[in-house]
């Protein structure tokens, strides 16, 4: 719980200045699909083992409902190595916001070789 917590605590203090997000690193690609998942550097904020970033994921084929980009703000711990997505916005080729909102969802486990583990490596390194 305290970990929920701090991850919370830590996305809500961190993420308002960050909305800019401009230095994007690809830290993976799906080979099957082509899905491409990006960080911004110049977002991830450093507090103990929590870290807060934005990750873009780039949709080669536009899904039934148009999204091309989705965008999110996530908050890790590289010691529980969980995550949590705390909001985000998905757009279509144009770059017109589809869907936004805030989720404030609960923590998730990082998978072993998935994105999530790539994103967690790259931001806790």
């Amino acid at each position: 719980m305290k970990c929920i917590l701090g991850l919370v605590a830590l996305s809500l203090l961190l993420f308002p200045s960050k909305a800019l997000a401009k230095s994007w690193v690809k830290i993976a690609t799906d080979t099957a699909d082509g899905v491409a998942y990006y960080i911004d550097s110049d977002s991830i904020a450093r507090s103990g083992s929590l870290r807060g970033y934005w990750l873009r994921i780039e949709i080669p084929t536009p899904t039934s409902d148009g999204i091309s980009t989705i965008k999110f703000r996530q908050t890790a711990s590289c010691k529980s190595r969980v995550m949590q997505i705390d909001g985000g916005a998905a757009y279509d080729s144009s770059g017109k916001v589809l869907y936004h909102g805030d989720y404030g969802g609960s923590a998730f486990p990082v998978l072993p070789h998935a994105p999530s583990e790539l994103a967690l490596r790259y931001v806790c390194s």
